[in-house]
């Protein structure tokens, strides 16, 4: 599922001219190192909520030009707007009553792009699903704060992705089937 996504994001949305990234939720850093050496930007800030992830990223990624910081989202406090802010699976776990805050501040931070990665099913907008999922109208809720465009793809699903949704959805699970990439121009 990981290739998948990677590769997909990689051939359609990334665009090697961007000068400097806010990646929200970076994790142990897998996105921090594949975008980081392939647009190779003058300036890179990864944030996330754990300071244990933010310590595997600094060991995964090592690349010393990287600011990683451990922050909430919504704490993190700065002036500088970023040619790209992207985040990897981070809105569909925000709730419903705080997602427009996260998208505000998401909007206010990007002077240029917005990429997200994140479980996208139509039918179920405004519910809650799997317990810690929630799905949202992206387009509607980022349009409401004035970006240019909303750019909805579906990520494409393998023979074997689908095999291993239909194998959870048997187990009474949400499965990995219906990821997109949210694109935004600010």
């Amino acid at each position: 599922r990981l290739k998948t996504q990677e590769k997909f994001l990689l051939d359609n949305f990334i665009d090697k001219k961007i000068n400097s990234i806010l990646e929200v939720g970076c994790g142990f850093g897998r996105y921090t190192k594949i975008l980081s050496s392939i647009i190779n930007p003058e300036s890179y800030t990864a944030i996330d909520i754990s300071n244990s992830q933010i310590e595997k990223a600094k060991k995964y990624v090592k690349n010393d030009k990287i600011d990683f910081i451990t922050s909430r989202f919504q704490d993190y406090d700065s002036s500088k707007k970023y040619d790209l802010v992207f985040a990897s699976e981070i809105l569909m776990h925000i709730d419903c009553s705080k997602i427009n805050d996260f998208i505000e501040k998401l909007v206010s931070l990007s002077k240029n792009k917005i990429l997200t990665i994140d479980w996208y099913e139509h039918e179920e907008m405004g519910n809650q699903k799997g317990g810690y999922c929630f799905m949202h109208d992206y387009e509607k809720i980022f349009k409401k704060f004035g970006v240019k465009n909303v750019n909805i793809q579906m990520i494409p699903l393998t023979t074997k992705l689908k095999a291993v949704n239909a194998f959870t959805k048997l187990r009474r699970r949400h499965g990995v089937g219906r990821q997109a990439i949210i694109s935004i121009e600010v």
